[in-house]
């Protein structure tokens, strides 16, 4: 089983993949990560899709017309302010706050990926130094997150973006997204529940249209 500062790796190269790109920014990110050890590695093949065609199909993707969504909302059946006051509870209860440069609200893939990594991260970094205490909530709040919210739909999400994106960086990015999260809950066994997929979204002029989209 890979190590915790390893998934924490993932998760935020999973992130800073879903984030409004800056090619040469992304390039240098992933670059790297071919000499990374194991699964990480495949990050790197990310590197070699980046071009300044990434910006458009981002839009197309994810802000304009919304091919796929990046929101938990849209693939759970639930009520939208309640699990985005979760989602900011949870978050700020381990001195993270939504928003950042994207401006992004709770339950956007990025955001949940960057959370997970810093979880992933904090509790690398409480085992490396002994703090047991500190690495069993950590472990907790790890595995909550993961079978109440990002387990339950990130997987579908990356599926979701693999078939949808006509930019080889987007279907490859589907792909170690969906795998990352099937591996990490496969190998804690936890299981979650997809629950009701929410209704269907209106066809033609009322289809959703994101409110950060870019011109």
């Amino acid at each position: 089983m890979m190590s915790t500062i390893e998934r924490a790796e993932g998760y935020r190269l999973v992130s800073a993949a879903l984030r409004y790109p800056d090619p040469a920014e992304l390039r240098a990110t992933f670059v790297e990560m071919a000499a990374a050890p194991g699964e990480l590695a495949g990050f790197g093949d990310l590197a070699l899709l980046v071009d300044e065609h990434l910006p458009g199909e981002f839009n197309r993707l994810f802000a304009t017309s919304v091919a796929v969504s990046p929101y938990q909302s849209s693939y759970i059946r639930v009520d939208k302010g309640s699990t985005l006051g979760q989602l900011a509870a949870l978050y700020a209860a381990f001195g993270v706050r939504a928003g950042g440069r994207e401006h992004e609200i709770p339950d956007h893939a990025g955001v949940e990926a960057e959370f997970m990594a810093t979880l992933a991260l904090m509790l690398g970094l409480a085992e490396l130094e002994g703090r047991h205490e500190d690495a069993a909530v950590l472990a907790r709040a790890r595995e909550v997150f993961a079978r109440e919210h990002l387990g339950r739909w990130f997987v579908r999400f990356g599926e979701a973006l693999h078939a949808a994106a006509l930019h080889p960086f987007y279907t490859r990015l589907g792909q170690l997204a969906a795998g990352w999260v099937a591996a990490d809950l496969a190998d804690h066994g936890w299981t979650t529940e997809a629950g009701p997929a929410p209704a269907p979204e209106p066809d033609g002029d009322e289809a959703i249209v994101c409110p950060v989209a870019r011109a």
